[in-house]
């Protein structure tokens, strides 16, 4: 509203200036005029030759006064005189026709005739103001308008007028009645009383109003009065330009919004589909026309005395028929009434009866049917008037707005999602992403880089665009780095943007909306875009692809013709193309095609794609083959409302094809797998060679063993075990086996017939051994291939994984599905400022704006560069340049290697990729206030290669250290000799003097098995294919290496990245690659180098003594029971079981839960150590036969075997796997602790020892344990001897003790210098 505190504002806005203090001039030229506003007098001063009648609007006492002088300054800059206006002129019975009035401005023309009353009202551009509640009169009774006209019934127009403050200026708008008779619309109708016979039967306002509002349905114009280059007197007759029209703000936004939604209400319009639809068809409309016709528009209502609604329909309709031929290629039949009329002119015979009929049929076939601008269904002539006079005013709602624009219009597109939101959502919410999921893909892409780095417009596609919300969102997300850059034309990006929608109304939405956005120049195509025939789409061509694709979509391979469908590897997993609905897969394969190398994609697919069998499988082999994975985010089922889909979001790095990575892996694999290991020194794959062979927990020697055909010595590996039981079980193959895996299992059954059993024992298990050996050869052939494809994933992958309950969902998502009648759709949340309202209609705008506040941690609507939204995090990760995570976000997101996601153990190989679970791992970092950070990646060169010495004879001594050798405190032992060519071909690991080596296998990791290599023979060591190699560059001292990593907390950090088999598990490099350490000076590392001992020699001397009080143990154990006869475990009332690994049955390991105890818990000492695992109770009671109980004893059957351990009170519930035997006293005559260290004795290790002779594989069996002896005594014995183990344990829990107390002030040193 205009105020007297933005007067003077107003004023400048409308040319005024301050010509002295508190006085404000404008000099009217066309009419040689002045108009004075001052503000000391609070008066106004206009032309002495301008009428009044009184004073009541020449001062500032009123609101009203301001839009008074606002209308006549624009009238008198059109050109009308002073002596044209009349203010506050006289009105008998006025305002209820017993009270005199006042017209606020009368104008008359230069025969003193009125030609125009002006009411002016002030307004605030609301449902309620002044303005809104005058028209609202006129509407209802004529109001002032009619009134006034009662005593000016000369005047043509009645207008009222209001004029509102903004920060442009003021901006008016104005309702123009026109009482001139349109005598053609008149002649369609005899029965339409005219303003002219009301005129002639000297009718009062009464009945100008009735034909106002019969005749003409209240029509009236916004336009046509105050318009520049409308001369006076000539309203009505100037055609609308597109320089008359206003851009678009958030007020009128609004108001446009509400003026939509009142006129379906006022009109009853259930179908707002429908209306949506047509809706769509004028902006189309008027797109082209202002494209075309800029200085002369089409696409607006003239006004009743100058339009009538065929003639409408005729305008509307040749402008959709050209946009539809420029923008979709299609053509539309219309044919206009002046082509009808051209074809008569060819008759000779006098032809206007035959004329004037086919016309009249003519017009009831072309406009009495539906057709695009049918928001009503017609069929008949009234049901045409009808939906003519909703047509009216949605197209006089919007033709004061211009739709193009050289700049984007953010409240336009604003606008338009209005119209889409409550037009579609509701039946197909299912076609649209949502807005903050968009925004959170889009910004999540590296558009800066790759502007900045592409030497060509990045071209980007979308080829299930829907209703184009990607593609109006990256064109507006690019618009800063483009003008960055220095583009000097945003019109030549965007031509550059192309949509693919096969749903004909939705791409007519995208068109339409890249045009309201300001994007004009994006191309949308109708089509289906798995099809290889569009124009303008070729393959390999696309830097960027950003597409929601349809999901389970039945039959859809049946609308593709064969030369499309060939053209995809997915087509041969196909069985049943009709009942094949996964029409997702064959988009990522779409994506694969059109992306060039480097090409990046943000695609949103179904939780299935990472773990379904068949097709699925297929589709993700075609991932791992052609894209690097940056990033995956899996959304919950509340992201999409109604569809209730759980999705995913692969973030996508097309791999370069020349020269091509996956050609080169599959050489490398056949190349291995035919015995060629001669170019491992000219590749650098071995190293993953062996990497593979620590995961799937089998020694390289043996796997190379097993690609060389050498023997069957390797079955023996529970590894390759598992392969076996898989082979020979009768049940159906499991999911993930390959076609031909399948065909070699199935020759397999087929050896039970008649025909094998002929043949002779030897031939059959030759035959046997050589289908088993093909069945592992071929699935390991693809799980090699595929690792090494994984682990030629450019970097980690970033994995998002959305809450699972559901109030903490929608905090991440920032908005939640709102099934309110009125308010349905979805809903913002966290806003700060925007509007609470009632009015529904509200609503809508309110929670567009609503996305600019929302609060979530995918991104910063205000900051989409913010270090602390997860959308930076894989922007980071795209470039290559994440750091690490922020805190606030470590519940949501883990970096994690891509190998590590995909399990190589399963003998059902279906390349599922996990992004929860196991798969995830946390990466440690040891945190200072004081120095920078680093990665022992980068300060270490880890597991040196063997070529360095390929130049030193071989003959050349070197040491040798074996994991024995290593001791448990941090040094070695003993160091053997021996000569290079012994040792520099097989699997030891290489290292030279001062170089840090650590065991990375379990238990010796745990235990602490590392040291410094110093004292090696020529200064060159190798070792162990168990440990991993550090060697330090000039940044870092070793020893400050081995004092950092050789503590507790990063020993229980790394168990938790262990993979491998149980008994066999491995800590795999990149944990220690990935762990962030400081690095002070080398002065200051030299410093705690020197503290560290200090108390390392303290905790030595004290765990020494703990190792005596073991010593004692043991002996007064051989003292009392050496020479005592030895009983069998099975003759004794013992029972002997063991448990199963909970994924073999089905179920995953849990955050929170019951114990579950592992090999790599059970210590030397006979305790249990560790994070253990955990399951939940379902589980438990599916491995009922292993639910552990008070002074049960375990024993260790796999991999390092005999290590036990008691379980105690305190450790229930608790449960077990297969590698533990669980040995439990029925009865009472059985002591534990006797038990314990009976389990324990070097006599059973002995046992042990002989049982292992001539066995293939390492594994005891539960039959083994019971046919252990153990010294048969008394139970008094027994209980002797355990008091006597309690009162040694209460000596060893103070020298524990001691050992806590030191290791902590050890630890304190960390703080002492670090923070």
């Amino acid at each position: 509203m205009i105020r007297q505190n933005n007067l003077r504002e107003t004023l400048i806005g409308l040319g005024f200036e301050e010509v002295e203090d508190n006085r404000y001039d404008r000099y009217f030229s066309p009419t040689n005029c002045h108009i004075i506003v001052d503000f000391a007098a609070e008066s106004i001063i206009y032309p002495e030759q301008l009428k009044y009648e009184r004073a009541t609007t020449l001062n500032f006492s009123q609101a009203e006064n301001f839009v008074v002088l606002d209308c006549v300054c624009r009238l008198l800059a059109l050109g009308y005189k002073p002596e044209h206006l009349h203010l506050e002129a006289g009105v008998p019975g006025g305002h209820d026709d017993n009270k005199a009035g006042y017209a606020d401005i009368l104008i008359s023309d230069n025969d003193n005739n009125a030609y125009m009353i002006i009411e002016c009202k002030t307004t605030e551009q609301t449902d309620n103001d002044e303005f809104a509640l005058a028209w609202n009169k006129v509407k209802k009774t004529g109001g002032q308008l009619f009134n006034y006209f009662n005593t000016y019934r000369k005047a043509r127009y009645l207008v009222l007028y209001a004029a509102d403050y903004t920060e442009k200026g003021t901006v008016p708008f104005y309702h123009v009645i026109t009482l001139l008779d349109n005598e053609e619309y008149l002649r369609s109708n005899k029965k339409l009383q005219s303003y002219a016979s009301v005129r002639a039967e000297n009718g009062g306002h009464y009945e100008y109003f009735s034909v106002w509002k019969e005749t003409y349905q209240q029509d009236y114009s916004t336009n046509g009065v105050f318009e520049k280059n409308i001369a006076p007197f000539q309203v009505g007759n100037k055609k609308l330009a597109i320089t008359d029209l206003q851009e678009i703000d958030s007020v009128s936004m609004q108001k446009k919004y509400n003026e939509y939604a009142t006129i379906l209400r006022k009109y009853n319009v259930s179908s707002k589909e429908n209306a949506f639809d047509k809706l769509i068809n004028l902006f189309l409309a008027k797109i082209i026309d202002e494209k075309y016709n800029a200085s002369e528009l089409r696409c607006y209502w003239k006004g009743a005395a100058y339009d009538n609604y065929f003639d409408l329909h005729d305008r509307l309709h040749e402008l959709y028929k050209t946009g539809m031929e420029e923008f979709f290629d299609d053509k539309i039949t219309y044919v206009e009434n002046r082509e009808v009329e051209a074809a008569f002119r060819f008759l000779k015979s006098k032809t206007d009866v035959a004329k004037e009929t086919i016309l009249n049929y003519f017009r009831e076939l072309k406009y009495f049917n539906n057709n695009p601008f049918a928001i009503l269904d017609v069929h008949n002539e009234e049901l045409f008037n009808q939906n003519a006079i909703i047509l009216k005013e949605v197209v006089r709602m919007v033709q004061d707005i211009k739709l193009g624009s050289d700049k984007q219009n953010q409240f336009l597109g604003d606008l338009f999602e209005g119209f889409l939101d409550q037009g579609i959502k509701q039946s197909e919410g299912q076609f649209f992403t949502p807005i903050p999921i968009v925004r959170f893909l889009i910004s999540a892409l590296p558009l800066e880089q790759l502007i900045n780095e592409e030497n060509q417009i990045p071209k980007v596609i979308d080829y299930a665009c829907g209703a184009g919300h990607f593609l109006t969102e990256y064109a507006s997300q690019i618009r800063t780095y483009a003008e960055k850059s220095g583009a000097v034309d945003l019109h030549t990006y965007y031509e550059n943007i192309i949509g693919i929608e096969k749903e004909y109304r939705l791409s007519k939405v995208a068109q339409v909306s890249a045009y309201m956005y300001g994007q004009d120049g994006i191309q949308i195509r109708y089509n289906d875009a798995l099809s290889q025939d569009i124009s303008d789409v070729k393959n390999g061509t696309y830097s960027i692809l950003i597409a929601n694709p349809p999901y389970s979509v039945k039959g859809f391979l049946e609308t593709l013709s064969n030369d499309d469908l060939s053209a995809y590897e997915l087509t041969d997993s196909v069985s049943d193309r009709a009942k094949n609905n996964a029409i997702e897969t064959f988009f990522v394969e779409r994506a694969k095609q059109l992306l060039k190398g480097g090409g990046i994609a943000a695609i949103i697919l179904p939780s299935s794609i990472l773990n379904k069998g068949g097709v699925y499988a297929v589709c993700r082999e075609i991932i791992l083959q052609h894209f690097h994975i940056v990033a995956i985010a899996r959304f919950g089922s509340g992201t999409f409302g109604k569809t209730g889909t759980s999705t995913v979001t692969l973030f996508l790095e097309r791999r370069e094809e020349k020269p091509s990575l996956a050609a080169h892996c599959r050489n490398r694999v056949v190349a291995w797998f035919s015995g060629n290991f001669e170019d491992d020194g000219v590749y650098q794959d071995h190293a993953l060679l062996e990497d593979y062979c620590s995961v799937i927990d089998v020694e390289l020697e043996q796997y190379q063993a097993f690609l060389r055909h050498e023997g069957n010595d390797f079955l023996g590996v529970p590894y390759f075990n598992a392969y076996v039981e898989v082979f020979e079980a009768d049940k159906k193959n499991p999911t993930g086996l390959s076609d031909e895996a399948r065909k070699i299992r199935q020759k397999y059954k087929e050896t039970k017939k008649k025909k094998f059993k002929q043949l002779s024992s030897e031939e059959q298990e030759e035959q046997k051994t050589e289908l088993l050996f093909s069945f592992i050869r071929v699935i390991e052939q693809e799980k090699l291939y595929f690792y090494l494809l994984a682990r030629n994933n450019h970097r980690d992958v970033v994995v998002v994984n959305a809450p699972v309950d559901n109030k903490e969902q929608k905090v991440f998502l920032g908005y939640e599905w709102s099934a309110s009648k009125g308010r349905e759709g979805i809903k913002y949340l966290g806003n700060v400022g925007t509007r609470v309202t009632d009015n529904l209609d509200d609503v809508v705008i309110e929670n567009l704006k609503g996305v600019e506040g929302i609060v979530t941690p995918l991104f910063d609507p205000q900051n989409l560069e913010s270090r602390e939204k997860l959308n930076t995090i894989i922007r980071e990760n795209f470039i290559g340049t994440l750091d690490d995570i922020p805190e606030e976000l470590s519940a949501y997101v883990h970096i994690i290697s891509l190998a590590d996601m995909i399990d190589f153990r399963a003998v059902g190989f279906d390349k599922g990729i996990k992004t929860a679970g196991s798969a995830i791992r946390e990466f440690i970092s040891i945190q200072s206030d004081k120095f920078e950070s680093d990665t022992v990646g980068n300060l270490c060169v880890i597991n040196p290669s063997k070529q360095e010495i390929e130049n030193i004879s071989r003959d050349t001594k070197v040491s040798f250290i074996d994991m024995a050798s290593l001791s448990d405190e941090g040094y070695i032992e003993r160091r053997d000799e021996r000569f290079l060519s012994e040792v520099e071909n097989g699997s030891y690991k290489y290292f030279r003097e001062n170089d840090f080596i650590l065991a990375k296998i379990t238990p010796c990791m745990e235990n602490g098995k590392c040291a410094i290599a110093t004292g090696l023979k020529n200064g060159i060591g190798f070792g162990s294919s168990e440990y991993h190699v550090f060697r330090c560059g000039d940044r870092i001292l070793p020893q400050y290496l081995y004092y950092l990593v050789n503590r507790e907390e990063v020993r229980l950090e790394a168990v938790k990245h262990m993979t491998g088999a149980s008994g066999h598990r491995r800590v795999p490099v990149d944990f220690y690659e990935k762990m962030r350490i400081p690095v002070p000076p080398i002065s200051v590392q030299k410093e705690m180098v020197r503290d560290f001992e200090k108390y390392v020699q303290s905790i030595r001397e004290e765990e020494n003594r703990l190792r005596d009080l073991d010593e004692q143990v043991k002996s007064r154990f051989v003292e009392m029971f050496g020479l005592e006869s030895r009983i069998l475990l099975r003759n004794l009332n013992i029972n002997v079981t063991k448990g199963t690994t909970p994924t073999t049955l089905g179920y995953d390991f849990v955050r929170k839960g019951i114990n579950f105890i592992r090999v790599e818990n059970l210590s030397e000492r006979g305790e249990i150590i560790g994070e253990l695992m955990q399951i939940d109770e379902e589980c438990n009671q599916a491995l009922n036969r292993s639910i552990l109980m008070e002074e049960d004893v375990l024993f260790s059957i796999a991999g390092t075997l005999g290590k036990c351990a008691l379980v105690r009170k305190q450790l229930l519930p608790a449960n077990t796997n297969q590698a533990l035997a669980v040995v439990r006293a029925q009865m009472k005559n059985i002591c534990a602790v006797f038990l314990l260290y009976a389990l324990q004795s070097d006599d059973v290790k002995l046992q042990i020892k002989e049982m292992q002779k001539g066995m293939n594989r390492q594994n005891l069996s539960l039959e083994n344990i019971k046919d252990l002896r153990i010294p048969n005594v008394s139970l008094n014995k027994q209980n002797e001897f355990a008091a006597y183990v309690e009162s040694v344990d209460k000596l060893r829990f103070d020298t524990e003790e001691k050992i806590k107390e030191l290791k902590k002030e050890k630890e304190q040193l960390i703080d002492k210098y670090f923070r």
